[in-house]
Protein backbone atom coordinates (compact mmCIF):
# COMPACT_ATOMS: atom_id res chain seq x y z
CA UNK A 1 0.00 0.00 0.00
CA UNK A 2 1.00 3.42 -0.50
CA UNK A 3 0.05 5.16 2.36
CA UNK A 4 2.89 5.57 4.26
CA UNK A 5 3.30 7.84 7.91
CA UNK A 6 4.27 10.64 6.08
CA UNK A 7 1.06 10.64 4.04
CA UNK A 8 -1.00 9.77 7.23
CA UNK A 9 -0.10 12.65 8.60
CA UNK A 10 -1.06 14.70 5.91
CA UNK A 11 -4.68 12.91 5.85
CA UNK A 12 -5.06 13.19 9.59
CA UNK A 13 -3.79 16.97 9.28
CA UNK A 14 -6.29 17.83 6.92
CA UNK A 15 -9.27 15.62 8.08
CA UNK A 16 -8.64 17.61 11.33
CA UNK A 17 -8.40 21.29 9.89
CA UNK A 18 -12.10 22.56 8.79
CA UNK A 19 -12.09 24.77 5.97
CA UNK A 20 -14.66 27.33 5.86
CA UNK A 21 -14.64 27.62 1.95
CA UNK A 22 -15.34 23.91 1.51
CA UNK A 23 -18.77 22.16 1.36
CA UNK A 24 -18.28 20.06 4.37
CA UNK A 25 -20.78 17.19 4.97
CA UNK A 26 -19.46 15.09 8.53
CA UNK A 27 -21.49 11.57 9.30
CA UNK A 28 -19.76 9.64 12.61
CA UNK A 29 -20.61 6.29 14.26
CA UNK A 30 -19.35 5.12 17.39
CA UNK A 31 -19.13 1.25 18.64
CA UNK A 32 -17.44 -1.62 19.13
CA UNK A 33 -15.43 -2.82 15.94
CA UNK A 34 -17.29 -5.78 14.90
CA UNK A 35 -20.66 -4.08 16.24
CA UNK A 36 -20.96 -0.49 15.03
CA UNK A 37 -23.80 0.68 13.11
CA UNK A 38 -21.88 2.52 9.91
CA UNK A 39 -25.15 2.45 7.85
CA UNK A 40 -25.11 6.22 7.62
CA UNK A 41 -21.60 6.27 6.36
CA UNK A 42 -21.86 3.71 3.71
CA UNK A 43 -25.73 4.87 2.71
CA UNK A 44 -24.02 8.21 1.80
CA UNK A 45 -21.55 6.65 -0.15
CA UNK A 46 -23.59 4.42 -2.11
CA UNK A 47 -25.69 7.66 -2.86
CA UNK A 48 -22.10 9.37 -3.98
CA UNK A 49 -21.39 6.69 -6.47
CA UNK A 50 -25.19 6.32 -7.65
CA UNK A 51 -24.94 10.01 -8.87
CA UNK A 52 -21.87 10.10 -9.91
CA UNK A 53 -20.88 6.78 -11.49
CA UNK A 54 -21.83 5.71 -14.76
CA UNK A 55 -20.21 2.75 -14.86
CA UNK A 56 -18.23 0.39 -12.15
CA UNK A 57 -20.76 1.90 -9.36
CA UNK A 58 -20.18 -1.31 -7.57
CA UNK A 59 -16.43 -0.54 -6.89
CA UNK A 60 -18.01 0.61 -3.63
CA UNK A 61 -18.44 -2.23 -2.97
CA UNK A 62 -14.88 -3.60 -2.80
CA UNK A 63 -13.32 -0.13 -1.64
CA UNK A 64 -16.09 -0.69 1.36
CA UNK A 65 -14.71 -3.94 2.23
CA UNK A 66 -11.35 -2.19 2.87
CA UNK A 67 -12.57 0.09 4.77
CA UNK A 68 -14.47 -2.79 7.29
CA UNK A 69 -11.31 -4.49 7.39
CA UNK A 70 -9.42 -1.44 8.53
CA UNK A 71 -12.11 -1.11 11.41
CA UNK A 72 -12.34 -4.62 12.63
CA UNK A 73 -8.38 -5.37 12.15
CA UNK A 74 -6.35 -2.46 12.33
CA UNK A 75 -4.38 -1.62 14.99
CA UNK A 76 -3.33 1.82 14.61
CA UNK A 77 -4.75 4.15 17.03
CA UNK A 78 -6.14 6.63 14.33
CA UNK A 79 -5.96 5.88 10.55
CA UNK A 80 -7.52 7.56 7.45
CA UNK A 81 -8.50 6.31 4.23
CA UNK A 82 -9.57 8.02 0.91
CA UNK A 83 -12.53 7.09 -1.28
CA UNK A 84 -13.48 8.90 -4.57
CA UNK A 85 -16.17 8.86 -6.70
CA UNK A 86 -15.65 9.55 -10.27
CA UNK A 87 -17.50 8.68 -13.70
CA UNK A 88 -16.15 5.87 -14.05
CA UNK A 89 -15.82 4.26 -10.84
CA UNK A 90 -14.56 4.83 -7.33
CA UNK A 91 -11.44 4.84 -6.19
CA UNK A 92 -9.63 3.70 -2.75
CA UNK A 93 -5.97 5.24 -1.68
CA UNK A 94 -3.79 3.78 -4.14
CA UNK A 95 -5.06 4.70 -7.11
CA UNK A 96 -6.19 7.85 -6.13
CA UNK A 97 -2.44 8.14 -4.69
CA UNK A 98 -1.42 7.25 -8.38
CA UNK A 99 -3.85 9.96 -9.94
CA UNK A 100 -2.76 13.03 -7.75
CA UNK A 101 -2.35 15.10 -10.96
CA UNK A 102 -5.59 14.66 -12.39
CA UNK A 103 -7.56 15.41 -9.16
CA UNK A 104 -10.37 16.80 -11.47
CA UNK A 105 -11.11 13.63 -12.55
CA UNK A 106 -13.28 12.75 -9.19
CA UNK A 107 -16.50 13.95 -8.27
CA UNK A 108 -16.41 13.56 -4.37
CA UNK A 109 -13.45 12.63 -2.28
CA UNK A 110 -14.00 11.30 1.06
CA UNK A 111 -11.89 11.02 4.36
CA UNK A 112 -12.51 8.31 6.79
CA UNK A 113 -11.44 8.65 9.91
CA UNK A 114 -10.76 5.59 12.21
CA UNK A 115 -9.94 6.73 15.34
CA UNK A 116 -9.45 4.34 18.37
CA UNK A 117 -8.18 6.53 20.82
CA UNK A 118 -11.18 9.23 20.87
CA UNK A 119 -14.01 7.07 22.07
CA UNK A 120 -14.54 7.90 25.57
CA UNK A 121 -15.87 4.03 25.98
CA UNK A 122 -12.66 1.58 25.71
CA UNK A 123 -12.38 -1.13 23.21
CA UNK A 124 -14.94 1.41 20.81
CA UNK A 125 -13.94 3.05 17.52
CA UNK A 126 -14.85 6.41 16.18
CA UNK A 127 -15.18 6.46 12.36
CA UNK A 128 -16.24 9.37 10.75
CA UNK A 129 -16.60 10.62 7.36
CA UNK A 130 -15.94 14.59 5.89
CA UNK A 131 -16.71 15.01 2.35
CA UNK A 132 -16.51 17.80 0.18
CA UNK A 133 -17.85 18.30 -3.66
CA UNK A 134 -15.01 19.05 -5.60
CA UNK A 135 -11.42 18.46 -4.93
CA UNK A 136 -10.06 21.90 -4.49
CA UNK A 137 -9.58 21.34 -0.80
CA UNK A 138 -7.60 18.26 -1.17
CA UNK A 139 -3.77 18.35 -0.32
CA UNK A 140 -2.82 17.11 -3.54
CA UNK A 141 0.53 18.76 -3.66
CA UNK A 142 1.51 17.77 -0.33
CA UNK A 143 0.83 14.42 -0.88
CA UNK A 144 2.71 14.15 -4.21
CA UNK A 145 5.53 16.10 -2.57
CA UNK A 146 5.36 12.76 0.21
CA UNK A 147 5.13 10.15 -2.24
CA UNK A 148 7.81 11.29 -4.04
CA UNK A 149 10.07 11.24 -0.85
CA UNK A 150 8.92 7.73 -0.39
CA UNK A 151 9.95 6.26 -3.78
CA UNK A 152 13.42 8.27 -3.34
CA UNK A 153 13.81 6.25 0.37
CA UNK A 154 12.97 3.25 -1.53
CA UNK A 155 15.27 3.56 -3.83
CA UNK A 156 18.39 4.81 -1.61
Amino acid sequence: MLVNNDIQSILIEKFDKTDPCTKEETIIASGAPNDINLSEILDRLIFSAGRFCQRYASDMFISWQYVLNAIKNGTEPRQVLMLATRRFGVDGDDFIMCNLDDMQRYAEVFLIDINRKSSPIEGFVDVTLKTAVGTSWFPAEKLKAAKDAQKESENS
